[in-house]
């Protein structure tokens, strides 16, 4: 086996006889099985040379980082700035799907410094340390199986996802359908390229992956254009306390947006979207116009803690008739500055069940309550027939009320099983006019 490491380091090319007879020279009569399956299959042609190599490396027969293949041509770069002398940097493969045959194959060139090749089966990483602070330049490229996904991770001692300081178009990795934590906490970038995943329309799952990038202010509005088939973008800004706005074509071409089980998976098509974005102040009208798939989950927590946020767009959820089982629990949990909130703003949403309007509007506490979210005079008809739970709907539960309205009457409808405990919790005859009317068990005297 030193010859072969000897060998590859002289970096040369080898034939599929060598690396045959190679193998067979370092291992003898002790190579198992799984070896011999890859002779075998180098043999008959069933795998490939570069399948087989993979293998080899994942196997600890050959290092990866001593392969002397010539890095792809096209790649996607990474950036990041160290700010310390050897700091870390370490780029994660993750598998999903571990029932599933098959393995990713990615190739990372750190700048200065060798390339490696690693195949994940758990979580397995490139990694390395530069000497200097300075910002550095990581080449990727490869294929992606099974819905694997990359992350620049922050564990074994490194900090990379907070180094990311740019990155450019997706390019050079094959079968990129997973997009979930891709910049997780990447707290050092501050702006991303309009056509960032431009070139890689097959990514299903956006699922926080720009979460904790507290230092991004502003979301291109065509980021999404080219993903059609994105099921989720759970999670996809939470967190990004900087955005201010948003634009109003950004989920416009991802008519696919969903929920959807996959395997083991369940996907949910906004839920907890913006959660958090402390600053986001303003949502357009037509956001989720062209999303008529959204069905259950679909706005659970979507704008939960948008301090900043002072109203709601009529239409907002207009198109949106399949959303159903907790479809718009704590939509707006915490929005502390939510003042307005338009008439008929949940009209058109026939499907909704479960908990579909638990603690929606939690702690709302300059938020004016009205009447007529679901259509004026038309909560009888809105509701009949339909199990809903509107637990802790409007609750004061962490600060006090500031605003008057009045109390939907929810607790009146018949021929609907709707419950609705502590649904006006925390009030009283100063912030809803028509409180002495609220039965006690839905937050009444």
């Amino acid at each position: 086996m030193q010859f072969l490491l000897n060998r590859r380091r002289r970096r040369r090319r080898y034939t599929l006889e060598e690396i045959i007879d190679i193998i067979n020279d370092g291992m003898g009569d002790d190579i198992d099985d799984e070896l011999q399956d890859i002779l075998d299959g180098l043999e008959d042609g069933s795998i490939t040379l570069d399948e087989a190599i993979n293998e080899l490396i994942y196997l600890g027969v050959i290092p990866g980082e001593l392969i002397p293949t010539p890095f792809p041509s096209t790649y996607w770069s990474v950036y990041v700035t160290t700010t310390e002398p050897n700091q870390p940097v370490q780029i994660n493969v993750l598998k999903k799907d571990y029932t599933a045959g098959g393995s990713s194959s990615i190739q990372v060139r750190f700048q200065g410094g060798p390339y490696v090749i690693r195949i994940p089966e758990d979580s397995l990483s490139a990694y390395t340390e530069f000497a200097r602070p300075g910002t550095y330049q990581i080449r990727i490229a490869g294929i992606l199986r099974n819905q694997d996904r990359l992350e620049f991770d922050n564990s074994r001692d490194t900090v990379t996802a907070s180094l990311v300081s740019s990155v450019g178009v997706i390019q050079g990795i094959r079968n990129f359908q997973n997009a979930d934590k891709l910049f997780k906490d990447c707290t050092g970038l501050t702006t991303i390229p309009a056509d960032l995943f431009s070139l890689v329309p097959e990514v299903l799952s956006f699922r926080d992956t720009f979460a904790g990038c507290t230092f991004l202010t502003s979301i291109p509005a065509v980021l999404f254009q080219n993903n059609v088939a994105a099921l989720t973008f759970e999670g996809v800004f939470m967190g990004c306390t900087r955005i201010v706005t948003i634009g109003t074509d950004l989920f416009r071409y991802n008519v696919a947006a969903s929920e959807q089980v996959v395997g083991e998976y369940t996907y949910y098509a906004f839920k907890d979207a913006f959660n958090g974005c402390g600053n986001l102040a303003t949502i357009p009208t037509d956001l989720f116009r062209y999303n008529v798939l959204a069905a259950d989950h679909a706005f659970e927590d979507t704008f939960a803690g948008c301090l900043a946020l002072t109203t709601v767009p009529t239409d907002l959820f207009r198109y949106n008739v399949l959303a159903g089982e907790d479809a718009f629990k704590e939509t707006f949990w915490t929005c502390l500055n939510l003042a307005t909130v338009p008439a008929d703003l949940f009209r058109y949403n026939v499907a909704v069940s479960g908990q579909g309007y638990g603690a929606t509007f939690v702690d709302c506490i300059n938020l004016v309550m009205r009447i007529d979210l679901w259509g004026s005079g038309n909560l009888q008809s809105h509701f009949v027939g339909r199990t809903v739970n509107f637990e802790s709907f409007f609750k004061e539960f962490m600060f006090t009320m500031l605003a008057e309205g009045e109390a939907p009457a929810l607790w009146d409808v018949t021929g609907a099983t709707l419950t609705g405990t502590d649904a006006f919790g925390g009030h009283s005859a100063a912030t809803l006019t028509n409180y002495a009317d609220i039965p006690e068990a839905w937050g009444g005297p």
